[in-house]
């Protein structure tokens, strides 16, 4: 007979294998793992949004479209600054070229007390550097800041 429990998100009873197998986490349904991962994914761009806005400068370009239907949407086209475009697909949580822009930025910074709070947010070492802790330090950078203002 198979190990059941239950799904830590929604409750559903769910079987212990199937839920490894399909979510690699015993307590997991499908359902929520899904839901989860959306979730994560919009607070992914939610922090990418806020880092090419306050730490960039950077603005949102969308393209608005006509569809097929009579109405229109909106699609993200690009970053730019001065309207100019500087960016497209810049992805700072995944990508370090991407994240390097970020530090490139603090280390221009004229403020030396924003440039100091980054980089006392950054490891010391370079291999424990990598595109998550780069937006984590500009993140707690943003924070400092804004509740010193």
């Amino acid at each position: 007979m198979s190990r059941t429990t239950n799904c830590r998100y929604c409750g559903h009873n769910i079987d212990v294998a199937i839920a490894l197998h399909n979510t690699c986490t015993p307590d997991v349904c499908d359902n929520s793992a899904i839901e989860q991962m959306a979730k994560r994914r919009k607070e992914q761009e939610h922090v990418i949004n806020m880092l090419a806005t306050k730490v960039m400068g950077w603005e949102k370009h969308e393209v608005e479209l006509d569809l097929t239907d009579g109405g229109t949407k909106k699609f993200f086209d690009s970053w730019r600054k001065n309207g100019k475009e500087v960016a497209t697909h810049w992805q700072s949580l995944y990508n370090i070229a991407d994240a390097w822009m970020i530090v490139d930025r603090f280390k221009n910074e004229s403020d030396a007390y924003i440039r100091f709070t980054f980089e006392s947010h950054v490891p010391p070492l370079i291999f424990a550097i990598d595109p998550a802790v780069i937006c984590e330090a500009a993140k707690r950078t943003i924070e400092a800041i804004e509740t010193r203002a």
